[in-house]
């Protein structure tokens, strides 16, 4: 092989390193880039899930203080349905 066939060889080479990795730090750049899409999508949901368990919280606190009674019965019955299907069960 003559030099310029072997330079052209090594230049050939160094090229397709080069490109390799542009394409890598692109795609690093991209996963990066989703990543932190998903992290913030999180974060929104994950607060949006706290606020509603506290509204949910703070509604079922305020029925109860409200409804005492009702409030017995319904645990009362559950209870009692609960009993009812574990003592089929087991």
């Amino acid at each position: 092989m003559t030099t310029t066939a072997k330079d052209s060889d090594r230049l050939s080479t160094k090229e397709l390193k080069n490109s390799a990795e542009a394409l890598a730090q692109d795609a690093k750049v991209k996963v990066e880039e989703s990543l932190e899409s998903v992290q913030e999508t999180l974060d929104r949901a994950s607060l949006q899930a706290r606020q509603e368990i506290r509204k949910v919280s703070e509604q079922t606190t305020s029925f109860v203080r409200e409804n005492p009674g009702v409030a017995v019965a319904g645990a009362v019955g559950i209870g009692v349905l609960i009993g009812l299907a574990m003592r089929q069960r087991y």
